[in-house]
This record gives structure tokens, sequence and C-alpha cells, in this order.
């Protein structure tokens, strides 16, 4: 794991545990569940492409999120 992982740990299992209910969350979990990050990536890029959304711009619209967090 690295340091990065390691402090994002406790944040992001604080916000899974508001969506433990959510059966979507809960699918989109056993989905990702034992895959490599290129896995995951590969696979988030075959849902854009299935929802005709553009990868890349939805990827830099996510991180744009997280920009103060370094």
């Amino acid at each position: 794991m690295n340091p990065m992982q390691f402090m994002m740990q406790p944040m992001l299992q604080s916000m899974m545990g508001k969506f433990q209910g959510n059966p979507m969350f809960q699918q989109a979990q056993q989905m990702a569940q034992g895959k490599s990050p290129e896995q995951l990536k590969q696979t988030c890029m075959n849902i854009c492409r299935s929802k005709g959304i553009d990868f890349e711009q939805a990827w830099s619209q996510f991180q744009s999120q997280f920009q103060g967090m370094k």
C-alpha cells in the first residue's frame, strides 16, 4: 500500500459507510473486488463507452474534486 492509499483509507471507509445500504454501491464493490488498478480502469472505460461518456473527460472531472487534497 502506498502512502497516499494509507492516508486515504480512513476517509474512504467513512464515505463507504454512508453507501453500504445502496444496492448499486454494493454491486460496484463486488465488481471491483480482487481487480488490479489497471483492470478497474478498463472496467470504468468500458462502462463509460457503453453509456456514451468520454472517459478522459469524466476522469478529469472526478480528479478535479480532489485537487486540494495533495
